[in-house]
């Protein structure tokens, strides 16, 4: 009944912690920016992103598979058009202008009920090493 307790435990603090830092990056993108396309094919675009970062003003440029969190380095086919010289919002966390995504359509790495998921499964363990316990005084008093 321990390791089991253990396991299903070590499952739940896993899942909580991992939602957590997920979250967390998500709160981190907390400075709007502006960026410009500054190419655009078929199958190609980059937006130019100038702001401050640690060291002084800086100006990235970005592909859009990297702010948009895809693999693809063109928008889809149906999704927002992005046209040379278009001006487009992005967020990233104070300082890191390399790290800016798109405003629209961001949203954190994992949903919040895995999280509550896990620390349920963190009362469970609990809840089984009590019984545990109850159940070996028990025996032992007898």
């Amino acid at each position: 009944m321990r390791i089991a307790a253990a396991i299903i435990g070590v499952i739940g603090i896993v899942l909580a912690a991992y939602v957590n830092w997920a979250w967390t990056q998500y709160s981190s993108y907390t400075v709007a920016a502006e960026g410009v396309v500054s190419q655009r094919t078929p199958t190609f675009c980059a937006v130019r992103l100038e702001g401050d970062q640690p060291g002084g003003h800086a100006s990235v440029e970005l592909q859009y598979s990297v702010i948009s969190g895809t693999r693809s380095d063109a928008p889809p086919e149906g999704g927002p058009e992005f046209n040379l010289g278009d001006t487009v919002t992005l967020v990233h966390p104070p300082g890191q202008l390399s790290q800016a995504r798109l405003k629209e359509g961001f949203a954190p790495a994992v949903p919040p009920w895995p999280g509550w998921l896990g620390l349920g499964l963190v009362a469970v363990a609990v809840v089984f090493l009590l019984a545990g316990r109850r159940r070996r005084s028990a025996s032992s008093a007898t």
